[in-house]
């Protein structure tokens, strides 16, 4: 049995059952838009990602494309660096 309190950002799952949940489980489940996943047995419940999100995905997708095609020979893309204050010079 589950007990499950779903925000708009988050996910909480109490699991009263005490994990052990298997692909089975997730079968039961309705196709209610949330994201499920078992993780070493216990259940893990987040909100699908909302439109404007999956726009944002899709053209940074198509700026990193763009990008590769149309840079200068020799030039790399970084999509691993992360900007701001704790960056090491």
């Amino acid at each position: 049995m589950l007990a499950a309190s779903v925000s708009a950002c988050s996910a909480e799952v109490t699991d009263v059952r005490g994990g052990g949940h298997t692909a089975y489980d997730l079968a039961t489940f309705p196709d209610d838009n949330y994201r499920r996943e078992i993780i070493g047995g216990q259940l893990i419940v987040t909100p699908a990602p909302a439109p404007k999100h999956q726009d944002a995905v899709l053209l940074g997708a198509r700026l990193l494309t763009w990008t590769e095609e149309h840079a200068a020979p020799g030039f790399q893309v970084a999509v691993d660096d992360v900007l701001g204050d704790s960056t090491p010079p």
